[in-house]
């Protein structure tokens, strides 16, 4: 009998924004990745950056802003207004590339579980190397094979579609887990999502639209209850 795999896969795409420098994104990122080093690791991006090397290799998915599904669906619509400077356009298409990529890295690896973690998550307090690399160990084991497993804040699945200019925390948004086969299914849930917001004219943050998915697929998530914290990462413990 095999041992389960677990494939990190992140990702980045260069927007210098207000929050946070490229700078500061890249030593992040590096720290990330090393601390994946004995797992499968799928990186996604852009030419500003190059994915550090591992003792398994990275395999490297090439891309660009207005290559990511959501930068086309969302011209002409309405954004939330909350954070103008950060929560652009292309900063929600970015955001919304993840499940994305995860669906991409699917074709590359024979993995039991993909594990989506932001390139950023480091920032997080409490969130360390050590805990990244428990919690890759923990998700080969222990994920569920037959839901997404999601990092959760508020309790959910919503009862209704969240409004579009309010954060909806039901998805932390910084990781979750999905079985291999589950992969684009759970993408395509995504997307339905982020069409249904866009017929009402707008576009959301993609935690909203994954909450979304969740309400409209309430047996395809299992949830880990966390804040913005190291307990993003404490599933299954």
């Amino acid at each position: 009998m095999s041992t389960p795999r677990a494939c990190l896969v992140t990702g980045y795409l260069r927007l210098d924004l207000p929050n946070r420098s490229h700078a500061e994104y890249h030593v992040l990122g590096a720290r990330l990745m090393a601390a994946a080093d004995g797992h499968e690791l799928i990186a996604c991006g852009d030419v500003s950056w190059a994915p550090v090397t591992s003792s398994t290799g990275p395999s490297f998915i090439r891309t660009t802003v207005d290559a990511c599904w959501h930068w086309a669906l969302s011209d002409g619509a309405l954004l939330p207004a909350g954070n103008p400077e950060k929560d652009t356009r292309a900063f929600h298409a970015v955001q919304h590339e993840k499940t994305a990529w995860v669906a991409a890295a699917a074709d590359r690896t024979d993995a039991d579980i993909l594990v989506w973690l932001d390139y950023g998550i480091l920032h997080v307090p409490g969130v360390t190397e050590a805990l990244v690399a428990e919690f890759l160990a923990r998700a080969a084991r222990r994920a569920p094979r037959d839901r997404v497993g999601m990092a959760s804040i508020w309790e959910g699945p919503p009862p209704v579609t969240p409004v579009p200019h309010r954060v909806a925390w039901h998805c932390a948004g910084g990781v979750f887990t999905v079985p291999r086969h589950l992969a684009l299914p759970w993408h395509q849930e995504v997307v339905d999502a982020a069409v249904r917001m866009r017929n009402r004219g707008w576009a959301t943050w993609e935690v909203n639209d994954w909450a979304d998915a969740w309400r409209e697929r309430p047996d395809l998530v299992q949830a880990w209850r966390c804040d913005h914290d190291a307990t993003l990462l404490e599933a299954w413990t």
